[in-house]
């Protein structure tokens, strides 16, 4: 089942309480994408930030032809800050942005963003500018050209923490993922961790909803810039986690029993690419090679069969 992005009730009553068994009693942390031991009062759902981040996808166009075109994908840990390194060098200036709009309807989101320059700055060397758009109907037509503007200016374009399903409720309407495919077109790189990395596949999960609800397990349109990579699937973070000890929290959460369910309901040309935690996926768009790194696997899943790509391997 395919269900139009909604807005989800919960989120705007409670802002950010119906999620997977993040709080555990504690305050918010104040940290989004990447590092964020200093507070893991979000560590076990799709709010954690740059340097320890659950999916982290990239896809990379570079123009000259002479140079490999790169796609990354995978989850954001101290290990991954040289996969950033990576792709930043390449770009001349850089021109790099982050959107807050997946977290956008959280308490926190002064902090989450200043954490994620925070991170920028001092492991990366790198100045990173906010660009702030948390709710489509709050925003006016000037406010919305603008926001989408910033982002085909940018070359490197960072999102990650919050919620799928938020995010493809505000950015749908404003038909991001065309801006999106023009960044890569014009050479730049996405980094899209955890929940915005969600958003990029033909499908998305709303997981808090299926989690956390207990809503039927439903697929939601997703942005589809994966498609520009050759692939047809959704992408499914998260895919080794452990968090719930006694129970099954593998693949994002959802479990292997929701999981099954979700897969029957895909079409049949789609499959599911699942990224382990604090690993990435580099796939080279001109060669159609990938490349992964850090401590896990990333899994093509279709049709039953799952393909396992280890990590320190190149895929042609």
């Amino acid at each position: 089942m395919v269900r139009s992005v909604a807005r989800f009730d919960h989120e705007d009553h409670d802002r950010h309480q119906n999620r997977p068994d993040d709080h555990r009693g504690r305050d918010v942390a104040t940290g989004p994408v990447l590092d964020l031991n200093e507070n893991r009062a979000h560590h076990p759902n799709l709010a954690i930030g740059p340097d320890d981040v659950t999916i982290f996808l990239t896809v990379r166009c570079i123009r000259d032809p002479g140079r490999p075109r790169t796609s990354w994908f995978g989850r954001d840990g101290p290990s991954m800050t040289k996969v950033h390194r990576q792709l930043l060098k390449r770009l001349d200036p850089v021109r790099a942005v982050s959107l807050d709009t997946a977290y956008g309807f959280q308490a926190n989101v002064p902090q989450m963003t200043e954490k994620i320059v925070e991170y920028f700055a001092t492991s990366l060397r790198i100045p990173i500018t906010p660009l702030h758009f948390t709710l489509f109907e709050g925003t006016s037509e000037v406010e919305r050209a603008t926001f989408r503007q910033d982002v085909r200016a940018a070359n490197y374009v960072f999102a990650g923490p919050g919620s799928p399903s938020y995010a493809l409720h505000q950015w749908a309407p404003l038909d991001l993922a065309e801006d999106l495919r023009g960044t890569l077109r014009a050479g730049g790189v996405l980094c899209f961790a955890s929940a915005a990395a969600l958003t990029l596949g033909s499908l998305t999960v709303p997981v808090y909803e299926i989690y956390k609800v207990g809503t039927a397990t439903h697929w939601l349109h997703g942005l589809d810039v994966l498609s520009m990579a050759g692939i047809r699937g959704a992408i499914i973070p998260h895919y080794d986690n452990a968090e719930g000890g006694n129970y099954d929290t593998r693949f994002c959460y959802l479990g292997e029993d929701r999981l099954v369910q979700l897969e029957r309901q895909l079409p049949d040309e789609t499959g599911l690419l699942g990224v382990d935690e604090h690993t990435a996926g580099i796939i080279d768009l001109a060669d159609k090679s990938l490349t992964v790194m850090g401590k896990g696997a990333v899994y093509w899943r279709r049709n039953g069969e799952t393909r396992t790509f280890e990590s320190g391997t190149t895929t042609p």
